[in-house]
């Protein structure tokens, strides 16, 4: 794979940072992920806003604009013959004075990954998640501080599940790379506040508006899963996945839910026909 690293496209093998970059030593950074349709960045413009508003949450400065960052995608997806591939723009503080200190000029590096593939059984038959108590730190920020996100992925690897649901105060906030969605009385709800809002998300939310879906942006219960007539998570990599368990709690009749096949049709369809 090809990469870019502060000014160059190369090689994987050859991209490498600092010790002294407080990325690495404080976990001083943010970074986004998207992949691409048809050889095309999906949403790059709603991931670059997203970028830009983490960067600004912790005090970072984007070092290129719009269409600079559009430049980079189109110069990376070319150089790497793929069919298709994801890609991780990461931003950190540099090398400053001290471990504490931002340089004046951050690092800048745009990742070409293969796609995530996910067993098929997720998306025919549904996944099983569990829950973490967890409420992160900048929620609103996609920073690199995933510690903890990597320790629930660990757990939820333990019992079988593909994503682990952080909770607070009772309440089912966002899994730890997804959002979280539950349909009950064929309303579709998804919690908003203290989570980082999916582009994917986002995006699945106005398709549902778009298809008559009745959408309610709410906080959820824990205590409201026994009511939940059908669950999935969206995510860059998972798109939209059907939940049917959560930790032990069966979710509606056990099976994917119509509104959830109608939504993962309807992705489907706009992504298999994608043009940016």
């Amino acid at each position: 794979m090809i990469y870019y690293l502060n000014g160059h496209f190369i090689p994987q093998e050859k991209a490498k940072i600092s010790v002294r970059d407080i990325g690495l030593l404080r976990s001083y950074g943010v970074f986004d992920f998207l992949r691409t349709y048809n050889h095309q960045p999906f949403l790059w413009l709603e991931h670059f806003q997203r970028l830009k508003k983490s960067a600004s949450a912790i005090g970072l400065k984007l070092p290129f604009n719009q269409k600079e960052f559009h430049s980079l995608l189109i110069q990376l997806i070319d150089k790497n013959h793929q069919s298709e591939i994801a890609i991780r723009t990461l931003i950190t503080g540099g090398v400053g004075l001290n471990s504490v200190t931002p340089a004046k000029t951050p690092t800048v590096c745009l990742m070409a990954e293969p796609i995530i593939v996910y067993p098929r059984k997720y998306y025919t038959q549904g996944a099983k998640v569990i829950t973490l108590d967890h409420l992160r730190e900048f929620p609103q920020a996609k920073t690199l501080n995933y510690t903890l996100a990597i320790y629930a992925q660990s757990q939820a690897k333990n019992q079988a599940a593909p994503e682990a649901l952080y909770v607070s105060d009772k309440h089912i906030l966002e899994g730890t790379t997804s959002n979280f969605f539950a349909v009950k009385n064929n309303l579709l709800l998804t919690p908003k506040n203290n989570i980082l809002l999916g582009i994917t998300r986002n995006f699945v939310i106005q398709l549902a508006r778009d298809s008559h879906i009745k959408v309610l942006e709410a906080d959820i219960k824990l205590s409201q899963i026994p009511q939940f007539q059908e669950a999935f998570i969206t995510s860059t990599s998972k798109e939209i996945m059907p939940i049917i368990k959560i930790n032990n709690q069966s979710i509606g009749s056990d099976k994917i839910g119509p509104v959830t096949k109608k939504l993962m049709t309807i992705f489907h369809q706009k992504t298999n026909n994608y043009v940016s």
